[in-house]
């Protein structure tokens, strides 16, 4: 690693900022999900729902999964996978008190739905909307009050799909951590609108 690399580096660690479109749903008249014909979903509650093959799957999709799948055995997550004759189709989660739901500014009693993926063979089936449905359902049953989802700025294929499962756009959320511990948050909506919080 260079000088200039190093340096990069550390910058990252001390002051990183970030950049989200948040959506949000109160878990009230939720609509069922509609799975396409020939999809098979599957939430994952707790270690004794969690098959060695879905294991196994999850993983090979993306190494990153296993943190969710450790969060799900510990109670702290819910997973929902959907296959199409035995070849995963789609994966995603709902994380119950994530680091993440902190930075964004919402307390214990939401959920965040997050870290879902539908392969290309399988795009375009509706299966993200489906998805979506699906877990507002989970964390509802769950106990929790409502759930949020966020995605990247300029990210409007998630941006639509959250918002065709019903979610609303609740505003933009901009914020600094410095070394991993002090966000200083600004919100478009809802009050306060500055905020400063430790993780």
């Amino acid at each position: 690693m260079g000088p200039g690399e190093f340096l990069r580096f550390a910058a990252r660690r001390v002051l990183r900022y970030q950049s989200h479109v948040v959506f949000g749903h109160d878990l009230a008249d939720l609509p069922p999900p509609e799975w396409p014909v020939g999809f098979e979903p599957l939430l994952l509650h707790c270690n004794e729902e969690l098959p060695e093959t879905v294991v196994a799957d999850l993983v090979a999709a993306a190494p990153s999964n296993q943190a969710y799948i450790d969060d799900i055995r510990q109670g702290s997550a819910i997973g929902l996978v959907a296959y199409h004759k035995g070849t995963l189709a789609h994966f995603a989660f709902v994380m119950k008190g994530s680091p993440t739901l902190r930075m964004l500014g919402f307390n214990a009693d939401t959920a965040l739905l997050g870290n879902a993926r539908t392969f290309r063979r399988f795009r375009g089936r509706g299966l993200q909307t489906q998805s979506i449905r699906a877990r507002l359902i989970a964390a509802k049953h769950a106990g929790f009050a409502s759930a949020v989802s966020e995605t990247a700025l300029d990210n409007h294929a998630s941006q639509k799909a959250l918002e065709r499962a019903g979610l609303a756009r609740l505003g933009t959320v901009r914020f600094v951590v410095a070394l991993n511990r002090l966000i200083l948050r600004h919100k478009s909506f809802g009050k306060p609108t500055l905020s400063i919080t430790l993780l």
